[in-house]
């Protein structure tokens, strides 16, 4: 028998030619049907498998459908199908009608956990899912284990597939984000994030410093939530110290509160321990701070050069053997308030650089109780507060 003239076949519509595929294959007893007893298969099953067929007779690629008038192909496939074709000769005919159908969308099966039908690799069956997918997207999710085959995961893109083989993607897993521990988030929005900075933790250090420091962890922190914002270090707290820090998350931010630091606008606001009680209870302490090559800071002696700091205190209350005092800086010198009150023989208890009663233990008794500055956005004044550590509180009842 001479293969029919494919030219001159009529146009069909996409249902029509699924039904005459169907039928012929049930009536020639044809494997094309795999359920004889049921004719009336979904129709997009039936889609899934013509395009199966005919894709493996013309040995095209998934996905690219052949047009009306590639009368190679039709040739190829009429008169040499391979001792693999599922159809005999006519139904061969069926099949070619089938495929050179004029471009229609066909039914389509359900995109999750589905006979691959028309694929003969993982990587097609995720095009054919995935149509705007880039490929490495596609094998990051096979290296990632979401794609299931049958009871089991895929193991590479290139894994071939079977007749019966199910696919199905998976959700991806719920992402563990940076933790900010052990920093506490006082407030965050776009522009600014205020923590409280526990005792013990450098601020920041030089570039070289394996030791943590507030500052990475700030930054490691946004990058994973904000891959484009940009960490600012505003101002720092002795590693010692606790207590609140805000740092911009932009270059606007990081400029409007470094004017509003070298302007002293910033207020900033601690609580303390220390030994004995000031006379007189509030005061102001003015110098010029020099700091040294070992780390330390002095007071500048007469005629001599050092930076202005300012340091108001108030004592909040007193047991005659230590005092609760609050304290605001006009200036923000390194050490300032540790190295103004001991110079006026009231030293913070656990500052043991600068002789600071330890019988109480270890930990430097100064904590950033408040800070208020001009939100860089918004123009309004911002203020955050914590509660005085109890630690302080307990010691002077």
């Amino acid at each position: 028998m001479n293969p029919p003239n494919l030219s001159k076949l009529p146009p069909l519509s996409d249902v029509d030619v699924i039904h005459r595929l169907y039928r012929n294959s049930a009536e020639n007893g044809a494997d094309f049907c795999p359920d004889r007893e049921n004719p009336l298969w979904p129709l997009p099953v039936l889609a899934a498998y013509s395009h199966l067929v005919t894709k493996r007779l013309s040995r095209g690629k998934a996905g690219k459908s052949l047009g009306a008038g590639d009368s190679k192909t039709k040739s190829v496939w009429a008169s040499n199908p391979g001792p693999n074709a599922p159809l005999g000769f006519d139904r061969q005919w069926v099949a070619v009608e089938a495929f050179f159908v004029p471009p229609r969308a066909w039914p389509s099966l359900p995109q999750h956990d589905t006979l691959h039908a028309m694929a003969d690799t993982v990587l097609e069956w995720l095009i054919e899912q995935f149509p705007n997918a880039k490929k490495e997207t596609l094998k990051r999710m096979v290296i990632e284990g979401r794609v299931r085959l049958n009871r089991g995961f895929a193991r590479h893109v290139n894994q071939p597939l079977g007749l019966d083989d199910r696919l199905e993607v998976l959700d991806r897993p719920p992402r563990t984000l940076v933790d900010i521990h052990p920093l506490k988030i006082i407030f965050e929005d776009a522009d600014i994030l205020v923590i409280h900075k526990p005792a013990g933790l450098l601020t920041s250090t030089t570039p070289n410093e394996r030791r943590p420091t507030a500052l990475a962890i700030v930054q490691a922190y946004v990058a994973d939530r904000e891959p484009r914002s940009r960490v600012g270090l505003i101002h720092r707290l002795d590693a010692p110290a606790s207590g609140l820090l805000v740092f911009s998350k932009n270059p606007t931010s990081y400029e409007s509160l470094k004017r509003q630091l070298f302007k002293h606008e910033i207020r900033r606001t601690y609580a303390t321990v220390v030994n004995g009680v000031p006379n007189p209870r509030s005061g102001v302490i003015e110098s010029q701070l020099t700091e040294f090559p070992d780390g330390h800071v002095e007071s500048s002696g007469a005629g001599r050069r050092g930076a202005r700091a300012v340091t108001r205190y108030d004592v909040i209350r007193d047991n005659r053997l230590f005092s609760l005092l609050r304290v605001n800086l006009e200036t923000g010198r390194k050490h300032q308030i540790r190295v103004h009150l001991k110079e006026r023989g009231w030293p913070i208890l656990g500052d043991e650089q600068y002789g600071g009663d330890m019988s109480k233990g270890d930990q430097l008794l100064l904590c950033a109780i408040e800070l208020e500055f001009i939100h860089p956005r918004t123009g309004n004044r911002a203020a955050f507060e914590i509660a005085i550590p109890p630690i302080m509180t307990n010691l002077v009842m």
